[in-house]
């Protein structure tokens, strides 16, 4: 017996030996080797995936601009210049492409204007591939200038990817953005009619731009330069988003531009001056005009605000809303743009005056570069700054060194644009980018080793295991610290946002120094490291507000900043008074016109979202008040008052956005209107997903009827790190057998699949839903009349509910944690969430931009081979209650509110208004079609789409959702047998239902 034992140690002892050696093995050989490029460098990667449909995989470049140009440090600029007609296209590997196109009649004064340009245009659509062959005449770097007309589409700015010679030359000509431009509408500000101003509508303005290539994020200012050899090249542009006309391609080196002293000296030698009857107090020459009246701007988010905290506001009122400033938090992206005219009386040398604030970058500055009539005048124009101050400031445009700058105005309308830029903070926020990007990889590399819990008291040896990452990571530490030099030089200080930058720097030392004690910081490494990131996300935006622009001359006398200290006081006392009277649920409600005062009828429109939506919603009824029969007043009230108003009868006609068990919570009651009464019932329920009107469905007496119209519809989806899992060597799972393999793969890793579940403050039955969907089984066993009990006491339901629950039991997926967090990092590069999920990753995390995608949930393989994708889905609703007068108005409102034209003119205008980040999730699925989705992610969500069911509603489902939870935490947290607590539960859900169900039996 002691030598079977000794020989099981001994075995024991090679097991354990041979799983660390793999472990390290797999550490060290997983590290990215450089791969071949048209342009050989070292440090030059070529990624390949899986796509997402199982296609081809996918191929980026994880080459970063600022690398590519270190590496062409010695290459010239190119010496000559040459054009591509776009009609010289090669249609046999091109698609989607049309020749010389007609354009929409409104267009085809605009494109009458090419007439004058060589060539035949190509219109691309927004999913097709153009290629060229370029003949270069002699070796050098060359900027990419595109003359191109924007043709009509989903108000997004136009994106393209960039090829040469079948490769991507570095990461950002995978996102070349080419932009729109817009402008007020002519109607412009409005009141409505309590005298609030309602601010105008952003109309495009179509027409022939040209623009060098240049990067999306604005890292590095200038165009994008690509370097050619001479000889043929194969140049291919493929959409990403919305169509768009070219008419050619030219490849050139822009000129330098002068430096402010040079300019100087131009203008005295043009014997430019200050305008003569400039120091005549009773004939000003200053002109001023209102920042929220631009003549164009270049995103639609760029539109009037009011400020009412300040007396000096132009122009000013302390009871109603007036407009009166552009928002610094509207105005501060990269590339974002406004232009103003100004009507100069006397030519002339003059000062550009702004009063602004910049309250938001503590110790440091904002910057823009200004154009005037279209042109940056000098070297110094392009780094403007805007200093930090909490109270406005009223100051003259200078160079970064104080000097207040003179420009040549023309006498007559001339234009000033200031654009938004990153400046000198531009190639630091760049070298940030990459070290949060490679010390993320160098966390990933150490939690292989150590895995999610790491044993402070244990000596990993990683030295032995990892010295490339150590040395990545000392690397690292010196950019950090050369970083911190070069902001403090820039900004002339120590700001308090380099503290972190400095408690980073101080772990990794402290980690390099001594590897021993790097699982006893990996924590705080972890934590320094994102609060990084978010420092990075941070310093990207750049938000100056602006009250007006001014053109002055320099003797005149400009006005103060502020009103003075009793001013201040007045203001706030008329602010207090103005509260007891003005009626803020009400605004943005617009004087009847014509039309509308003849209607007899008027309903009302409960709408419990924000102030911003509720404003769209009115501005899109009085803009179609001719398709509506009916008055609507519409009113902005909180959630929690719709339930006691249904209680005590005194509700609306209708209520939008209500949550998706309440229709049938409602109907039970009594309370609200069976939708399938109305004639044109059957025509607008094919707006939708059929089954995303399950949940708004209640039978009784043998006829089924309909309580609620889909308003929002969501579901899960696939997210995965591209990245992430090339390195590992994954692919994309498709089934759930696929998803085991991976999370095998991924624990080797110290890595999660990230995998909703239930909780105690959050119950959910999402993916427990999709597997008993995917397997044909359901959560009820629906009777009859609108009763139903529980149908998971069969032995298949109860297989799921295991196989759901070993997950995190026996496959270590996590149960609480923040997808998106732990998605950026790549320590759960691949997990299920709800599509809007893409909404917030575009915005949080632009490091990891083109890194990702998105894709089915996995399903289930059926016996005819094919996999069943279906999911768990929900959403939010709209009721007429039974308590309207007019319900036949009341359903022609909600058929024109969920129709395609107004559900699409509502989410295209929250995104403009609000960003990316509240793109909106309509039910509607041709409305969501023309929102700016790229073309790829809305193939995948479309996709996904018609994979997507809900859960039916019953009196008591309630209970559903909550005690399945508890069965879950039982099994996960105490180990309890799965079969017996689902058993449990479901005993006490089929007796809470029969009890709600004979409760409500007799109520109509």
């Amino acid at each position: 017996m002691k030598i079977v034992k000794r020989y099981l140690a001994i075995l024991l002892a090679l097991v354990l030996v041979l799983s660390v050696a793999n472990s390290a093995v797999f550490a060290v050989e997983t590290k990215e080797e450089p791969a071949g490029s048209s342009v050989e460098t070292p440090t030059q990667q070529t990624v390949q995936t899986q796509g997402a449909t199982g296609s081809a995989p996918e191929k980026f470049s994880k080459y970063k601009y600022s690398e590519y140009i270190r590496d062409h440090a010695s290459t010239p600029y190119a010496t000559q210049r040459f054009t591509v007609p776009a009609n010289t296209y090669l249609p046999e590997q091109s698609s989607k492409v049309t020749l010389d196109p007609s354009f929409e009649a409104e267009d085809a004064k605009t494109f009458a204007a090419l007439n004058g340009l060589a060539g035949a245009s190509i219109k691309t659509e927004e999913d097709s591939t153009v290629v060229w062959n370029i003949t270069v005449p002699v070796d050098g770097l060359y900027a990419i200038n595109v003359l191109y007309y924007t043709a009509k589409g989903k108000m997004a700015d136009i994106e393209r990817s960039l090829t040469i010679d079948g490769e991507q030359p570095f990461t950002e000509a995978g996102t070349l953005i080419f932009p729109r431009t817009w402008k007020d509408h002519e109607e412009g500000i409005r009141e409505d009619v309590h005298k609030n101003q309602i601010r105008p509508e952003s109309v495009e303005v179509p027409g022939w731009y040209d623009i060098d290539c240049r990067d999306a994020s604005g890292n590095y200012g200038d165009c994008l330069y690509f370097y050619l050899t001479a000889g043929v090249h194969t140049l291919k542009l493929v959409s990403q988003r919305e169509p768009m006309v070219i008419n050619r391609l030219t490849f050139h080196v822009p000129e330098a531009l002068i430096t402010y002293a040079d300019l100087k000296a131009q203008y005295e030698s043009n014997g430019y001056t200050q305008p003569k009857d400039a120091s005549l107090e009773d004939n000003t020459t200053q002109v001023k005009v209102q920042a929220e009246l631009p003549a164009m701007k270049s995103s639609t988010t760029l539109y009037a605000e009011y400020d009412r905290t300040n007396p000096a506001m132009e122009p000013y009122s302390y009871d109603t809303i007036a407009l009166n400033e552009i928002d610094g938090g509207k105005f501060t992206s990269p590339y974002q743009w406004i232009t103003w005219e100004v009507n100069v009386k006397e030519a002339g040398l003059y000062k550009i005056v702004t009063r602004f604030q910049q309250s938001t970058k503590d110790g440091t500055f904002c910057t823009r570069t200004l154009y005037l009539n279209g042109q940056v005048p000098c070297e110094e124009a392009k780094r403007i700054r805007f200093e930090y101050d909490n109270a406005w400031q009223v100051k003259a445009l200078s160079t970064p060194e104080g000097e207040e700058m003179l420009f040549y105005f023309n006498e007559g309308v001339n234009t000033i644009t200031l654009e938004v830029s990153l400046g000198e903070f531009g190639s630091i926020l760049d070298r940030v980018d990459t070290v949060v990007y490679e010390l993320n990889e160098c966390y990933r590399d150490i939690l292989m080793i150590t895995g999610s819990a790491p044993d402070a008291y244990r000596d990993y040896g990683f030295d032995e295991l990892i010295p490339d990452t150590l040395k990545t990571m000392e690397k690292n530490s010196a950019e950090i610290k050369q970083v911190v030099t070069d902001i403090e030089t820039l900004v002339g200080d120590s700001g308090s946002f380099t503290s972190s930058f400095k408690t980073l720097v101080q772990d990794i030392d402290t980690m390099t120094k001594d590897p021993r004690i790097i699982a006893k910081r990996l924590q705080n490494f972890k934590s320094n490291l994102g609060t990084i990131s978010t420092w990075l996300l941070g310093a990207t935006s750049q938000p100056v507000s602006l009250d007006w622009v001014m053109v002055s001359p320099v003797e005149e006398k400009l006005p103060k900043a502020g009103k003075g200290f009793f001013a201040a006081v007045k203001h706030q006392f008329m602010m207090f008074v103005a509260s007891f009277y003005m009626d803020y649920d009400d605004v943005g409600r617009m004087p009847d016109n014509e039309d509308q005062s003849e209607k007899k009828n008027e309903i009302t429109v409960w709408v419990t979202t924000s102030l911003d939506q509720s404003q769209i919603l009115r501005s899109l009824i009085d803009n179609n008040q001719e398709d509506l029969p009916c008055k609507v007043n519409l009113q902005l009230v909180s959630g929690a008052t719709v339930l006691p108003s249904i209680a005590a009868g005194t509700g609306p006609d209708v209520v939008l956005g209500v949550g998706g068990s309440d229709p049938i919570n409602y109907a039970i009651r009594g309370a609200v209107v069976d939708m399938s009464q109305f004639d044109t019932f059957n025509e607008v329920i094919k707006r939708f997903n059929q089954n995303a009107i399950i949940p708004y469905q209640y039978e009784k007496n043998g006829v089924k009827s309909t309580y609620g119209l889909p308003e929002t519809f969501s579901f899960p989806m696939l997210f995965y790190r591209k990245d992430v899992l090339s390195e590992l060597e994954i692919d994309v799972p498709k089934t759930w057998d696929d998803v085991y393999n991976c999370i095998i793969k991924l624990n080797m890793n110290s890595m999660q699949f990230g995998i909703p579940a239930s909780t105690t403050t959050a119950p959910s039955v999402t993916m427990y839903g999709t597997l008993l969907y995917q397997n044909g089984a359901q959560f009820y066993r629906d009777q009859g009349n609108g009763r139903a009990v529980s149908a998971l006491d069969t032995a298949q339901s109860i297989q799921l509910f295991q196989q759901w629950t070993e997950f995190f039991t026996a496959y270590d997926c996590l149960v609480t944690y923040d997808f998106a967090n732990r998605f950026r990092t790549g320590e759960t590069p691949i997990g299920i969430a709800d599509y809007t999920q893409y909404n917030q990753l575009s915005v949080f995390a632009p490091e990891i931009k083109g890194l990702w995608g998105f894709t089915n949930v996995p399903g289930t393989m059926k016996e005819d081979g094919t996999i069943d994708h279906r999911t768990l889905a929900g959403g939010s609703a709209s009721i007429i209650l039974n308590t309207s007068k007019h319900p036949e108005d009341a359903w022609a409102f909600l058929d024109w509110w969920t129709s395609t034209d107004i559900q699409a003119a509502y989410g295209l205008e929250i995104e403009s208004i609000l960003g990316t980040a509240s793109r909106y999730n309509t039910a509607n699925l041709e409305a969501a079609r023309r929102l700016p989705w790229s073309t790829a992610d809305f193939k995948a969500i479309e996709e996904a789409w018609g994979h997507a069911t809900a859960l039916p509603e019953y009196p008591g489902s309630y209970i559903l959702a909550r005690y399945i939870n508890f069965a879950f935490m039982d099994v996960v947290n105490s180990q309890a047998d799965p079969g017996e607590e689902l058993l449990d539960y479901v005993k006490m859900i089929n007796e809470e239902l029969v009890r709600k169900q004979d409760e409500f039996a007799d109520i109509q």
